[in-house]
């Protein structure tokens, strides 16, 4: 069996990004990508995360850049504080005690399939890394888009006005050390894509 010429016209989504690829494939313009993205975010109970705006503040995740030479299990330091440098399943604990949700194991309540996002990033601030208000619930397909090596822009910045207007904007989280903004201040997510609301997980 020989392998088929690709379909003419296509290979320069090489040159252009996975997100362009992905809209062929599905066969979706930026407006229904934005729609798809929202519709399948899963986010945190606001009144979870006025509880507890920070599940474990005293960890954050690896990073080269501001924990260098810390690895998983190791202390590091932020602000003059010591702080536990962890992977991304420390992200996931927390998301499971907000939710009542369980991400991994024999326990594990939710499909494989699905992942924590960091909806800001900055994860290697122990303020942002296990916040309520900066996790959500995305199908693993949908998640590269947003999160920082394959960000797309838009489509990230739609998450962050989602999570901003469900738990800053008004309440009930009160801003980090280093405050977040709304990509857009005046922008109606509600208007903008008609009859949405956010999906919570009570």
């Amino acid at each position: 069996m020989t392998a088929s010429a690709p379909r003419a016209g296509r290979l320069h989504l090489l040159r252009e990004s996975a997100y362009a690829m992905f809209k062929d494939v599905v066969g979706a313009d930026d407006l229904r990508m934005q729609r798809m993205l929202l519709e399948s975010a899963f986010f945190l109970d606001p009144r979870a995360v006025a509880r507890t705006p920070v599940m474990f503040p005293g960890f954050v995740r690896e990073s080269k850049e501001h924990h260098s030479g810390k690895s998983k299990g190791d202390t590091s330091e932020w602000n003059g504080l010591p702080v536990r440098v962890f992977d991304n399943t420390k992200a996931r604990d927390a998301f499971a005690r907000y939710s009542g949700r369980v991400l991994n194991g024999k326990g594990r309540t939710v499909s494989l399939g699905f992942e924590v996002a960091h909806i800001w990033g900055r994860v290697y601030d122990p303020e942002y890394f296990t916040a309520g208000w900066n996790m959500c619930l995305l199908p693993s397909f949908l998640r590269p888009f947003v999160e920082e090596q394959a960000q797309e822009m838009v489509l990230a910045d739609l998450l962050r006005q989602a999570a901003f207007d469900l738990y800053l904007r008004a309440g009930p989280a009160r801003q980090p050390s280093t405050p977040v903004s709304p990509p857009s201040p005046t922008l109606d997510l509600a208007s903008r894509f008609e009859g949405w609301k956010p999906t919570v997980i009570v």
